[in-house]
């Protein structure tokens, strides 16, 4: 249980600083800049589902490299592959579930 409260809370804060975080404002205004092409990339950085996905596959990957547990890999899941998809998948819901309920209490 304390690998998944970790997991999620780790995967909510770098989401949430790479979505929201003003260290990265030049990245995400530099990005809408570029034009039609990438533009799935800016709303990747201003996406509070999509971002925590991509964020979740690569903390799953760095931890089962480093032979730390994931969420998946604690509750029996053997395959690397599947256990980065389905931590992706965690790491979205919990986060946007997260968020909502933040940006329910702040009003917005």
């Amino acid at each position: 249980m304390i690998v998944l409260i970790t997991f999620i809370l780790a995967c909510y804060g770098a989401s949430n600083i790479l979505v929201w975080g003003s260290i990265f404002e030049g990245l995400r205004n530099n990005i809408k800049k570029l034009g039609t092409g990438p533009k799935s990339l800016y709303k990747l950085f201003t996406c509070m589902m999509c971002m925590p996905t991509w964020v979740g596959f690569i903390f799953s990957a760095v931890l089962q490299l480093n032979g730390w547990p994931t969420p998946f890999t604690e509750y029996g899941i053997d395959s690397l592959g599947w256990a980065i998809f389905f931590d992706g998948v965690l790491a979205s819901g919990a986060v946007y579930a997260f968020n909502v309920l933040v940006e329910h209490f702040e009003g917005e």
